[in-house]
C-alpha cells in the first residue's frame, strides 16, 4: 500500500524529472549571462525602458517655448520669448533692479514715443529676453507692492494671480500670514530675485493694465488689473 502512494517511484520518472532540471540549469545559466553586469550597462537598459506612465499617460518633460520672430510686435498683454534677439537689437536700457548688482533690465525699443511699442526684460534663467507691448513700462519692488495692496483704501480691489502668486512666496520666505506685511529683517532676502512690472496700454489713463511678477528669473504670476 505504500508503494501506491509515492513509496516507489518509477524510473522513467526519475529520469524525466532529472532531464527537466538540467533543462531549467541551463536556461538559467543563459539568462544570467544576458544580464547586465556593470553599472554601465544597466543604466543603458535602463534607458531603454518606455518612459513611466502618469495618471493620465506617460510622464513628459514640458516643451519649450518657442522663440518670438525677431521683429514680431506682439498684442498687448501677451508676453513672447525672444530668443533671437541680443544686444543693440534690445534697444536703449531705460530701467532696472535691483539699481546694482544682477537682476531684470527693461529695455525700450523707442524711449521717444509715447505709443505702443516693443519692450524686452533681461534676467531670466534660460538666458532669453521676454518681449511685450506697451505704451509704459514701470518696474517695482516687493516693499512698493505690499504698500499699494494691504492699504486699506485698495482692500475691495480684486485679488489676481499675480497676488496670490506674490502671498505664497511670501509666506515662505517671511514666515507671516496672508494679508501680513513682511517684516523688514525678511524684506532683503524677498526682494532677492523678485519684482512686478506693470504694463500699460496708453501713455495716460488706463481702465485696465498687466502686471507681472518675476521671480528667481522666472514669471511666477500675471494678471490683468481693473479699476
Amino acid at each position: 500500500m505504500f508503494g501506491l502512494f509515492g513509496g516507489k517511484r518509477d524510473k522513467s520518472a526519475e529520469t524525466q524529472e532529472e532531464s527537466q532540471q538540467v533543462v531549467a540549469k541551463e536556461a538559467a545559466e543563459e539568462e544570467s549571462i544576458n544580464e547586465p553586469d556593470n553599472e554601465a550597462e544597466a543604466a543603458e537598459t535602463a534607458d531603454e525602458k518606455p518612459a513611466r506612465r502618469g495618471l493620465f499617460g506617460p510622464r513628459r518633460k514640458p516643451a519649450a517655448e518657442p522663440s518670438v520672430e525677431p521683429g514680431t510686435v506682439l498684442p498687448f498683454g501677451e508676453i513672447g520669448v525672444a530668443c533671437g534677439v541680443r544686444g543693440r537689437a534690445l534697444g536703449k536700457e531705460v530701467d532696472r533692479f535691483p539699481d546694482k548688482g544682477k537682476g531684470y533690465r527693461l529695455y525700450d525699443s523707442n524711449p521717444s514715443s509715447t505709443a505702443p511699442r516693443t519692450h524686452y526684460l533681461t534676467g531670466f534663467k534660460d538666458g532669453c529676453p521676454r518681449q511685450f507691448t506697451a505704451a509704459l513700462v514701470l518696474i517695482g519692488s516687493p516693499v512698493l507692492h505690499e504698500q499699494m495692496r494691504y492699504d486699506p483704501y485698495n482692500k475691495d480691489i480684486s485679488i489676481t494671480e499675480a497676488d496670490k502668486a506674490y502671498e505664497q512666496i511670501k509666506r515662505r520666505i517671511c514666515k507671516v500670514s496672508k494679508g501680513e506685511p513682511c517684516p523688514e529683517k525678511r524684506m532683503a532676502a524677498l526682494e532677492k530675485g523678485m519684482a512686478f512690472i506693470t504694463l500699460y496700454e496708453r501713455f495716460g489713463s488706463n481702465a485696465s493694465w498687466e502686471e507681472v511678477l518675476l521671480h528667481n528669473g522666472q514669471i511666477a504670476g500675471s494678471s490683468l488689473r481693473k479699476r
